[in-house]
């Protein structure tokens, strides 16, 4: 599974015209104009949110960054065991430390 990207992210929260307009200024060398401030603020969420699918399908559900950020940590944490796990099977010594109490 990859992040999603911007195109993605918008489709997701069921935008279907920021990206098409971004396409259309782009191709035809347009500013934004009187839609910077509504670009920009799509861009801001997706920062914040990320592109993980878990996470967009809990902004989509609540729009609440605090519950974005729990599932963030928990796929994090997901991810740093799931590495834990690999060196020791492998018996190898990764170059990434990995420290849960990092997080």
């Amino acid at each position: 599974m990859f992040p999603l990207d911007f195109e993605e992210f918008l489709t997701a929260i069921g935008d279907n015209v920021t990206f098409s307009f971004l396409k259309t200024c782009f191709e035809q060398k347009k500013t934004f104009g009187n839609l910077l401030k509504v670009v920009n603020e799509k861009l801001r969420i997706y920062m914040v949110v990320g592109g993980m699918p878990q996470a967009v399908l809990k902004y989509v559900e609540t729009k609440n960054y605090y519950n974005v950020e729990k599932v963030k940590r928990t796929i994090k944490v997901k991810c740093l065991m799931c590495l834990s796990y690999l060196k020791k099977l492998l018996g190898i010594g990764l170059s990434l430390m990995i420290s849960v109490r990092a997080l």
